[in-house]
């Protein structure tokens, strides 16, 4: 389980965020030229198949979802 929770926290939360920066980091990773953690070669094959219809739809997905983490200064959740 502790393994799992690292791995959990390895990852950022993708929930709430814009679908224009989603989008964009798809392309960098279907580019190589998106870092991030020693687990963003697992990205980098997903995205290389994504087509362009696919890249926005998974993006409007995330940022269909509420974020776990308002923004700072919205305690409003």
């Amino acid at each position: 389980m502790k393994k799992l929770l690292v791995l959990f926290l390895a990852f950022p939360s993708l929930a709430g965020q814009p679908a224009k920066y989603l989008e964009r980091q798809i392309v960098l990773f279907k580019a190589e030229q998106r870092g991030g953690s020693r687990y963003a070669h697992l990205m980098r094959p997903v995205a290389a198949r994504l087509t362009a219809e696919q890249r926005r739809d998974v993006a409007l997905y995330f940022e269909s979802l509420s974020s776990p983490n308002p923004p700072i200064g919205d305690r409003s959740h």
